[in-house]
């Protein structure tokens, strides 16, 4: 991939192909960016990354206080039902959720990104240094 970009039109299309380009053309990256606009992406990329990461904190966080410090009636069988989903391999889950995520709109969107398998090791991690 680094190798194409760094190639001229022609050499990438040639046959036999080759892995070393002949002369070195790095504006080729400078043009996709500016075409693709991939400071733009970049940004909403990071912005939505981050964004997740803090409501997710927000929850894990107050899941895990809730679990350790206030201990509910039934908050052991809660964190072992947590901690059993963490012990489902995730290649188990892959088709099933990838076909989930295609059928389930969401404000004109798909929930696949919207994944969310990481909460449980959150919620785990924080409730036991919390009751540590």
């Amino acid at each position: 991939m680094v190798s194409g970009g760094l190639k001229t039109t022609q050499e990438v299309v040639q046959t036999p192909p080759t892995l070393v380009p002949g002369s070195l053309h790095a504006e080729n990256y400078s043009r996709a960016w500016e075409v693709m606009d991939l400071a733009r992406l970049l940004f909403n990329t990071l912005y939505y990354a981050f964004g997740a990461l803090a409501f997710q904190l927000v929850l894990d966080v107050a899941a895990a206080y809730s679990l350790s410090r206030l201990r509910p009636v039934f908050g052991k069988a809660i964190l072992g039902m947590m901690l059993a989903t963490l012990m489902i391999p995730a290649t188990v889950l892959v088709v099933p959720q990838y076909l989930t995520v295609l059928d389930v709109p969401v404000f004109e969107r798909n929930l696949l990104a919207l994944g969310g398998f990481g909460a449980v090791l959150v919620v785990l991690i924080v409730v036991l240094a919390v009751a540590s």
